[in-house]
């Protein structure tokens, strides 16, 4: 009885969003809406990868002291596993990244999917980087202003630089201008 009544619930969900556009019905907005979640998802692993190529600097930054020292301060960071990790999570990180990079070259305009990637990246790598490195604890409310008024002028450069077809509301009626010469 209970099966019966999670099928038919089930049946009921709305198709996910690629049912719906293999059946011509994509999602509104999907063509903005599309590019966007995908450029934001990939840029997370491109600005991860950021991070972990800062924690080998300062792994490396350890070693050269160790080996500066004589051996005698600190310790050789390339004994320890975690060292390894890093350069394995760089690795994969920075994969995933170019993978998505380049798949994303063939699934959206490029025009329009460049920028988006590189303006998330750009803005996640400055937030990560200030929290790595404690930048934004010594932040006054003018940086505040300044930071956000950099991320708001460099997002509304996207917009501007997204297709004109992406502008238009429903009311289009699919032509191109609008002369009726």
């Amino acid at each position: 009885m209970a099966g019966v009544a999670l099928k038919e619930a089930i049946a009921a969900l709305p198709p996910p969003p690629n049912a719906a556009e293999a059946a011509g019905k994509p999602l509104r907005h999907n063509e903005i809406v599309g590019p966007v979640t995908y450029a934001t998802f990939s840029a997370l692993f491109g600005t991860q990868s950021v991070v972990f190529a800062k924690c080998m600097g300062e792994l490396f930054s350890l070693w050269i002291v160790w080996l500066d020292s004589g051996k005698e301060e600190g310790s050789n960071s390339f004994t320890h596993w975690f060292t390894y990790f890093v350069i394995a999570a760089w690795l994969a990180t920075a994969g995933i990244w170019l993978f998505r990079l380049n798949e994303a070259l063939g699934k959206y305009n490029p025009l329009f999917i460049i920028p988006l990637l590189q303006s998330n990246f750009i803005f996640f790598a400055i937030v990560s980087g200030g929290i790595y490195f404690r930048e934004f604890d010594a932040y006054e409310p003018l940086n505040w202003l300044g930071f956000w008024a950099g991320v708001l002028i460099m997002f509304y450069g996207l917009f501007l630089l997204s297709p004109e077809d992406m502008h238009d509301d429903e009311d289009d009626d699919g032509g191109g201008d609008d002369d009726d010469d």
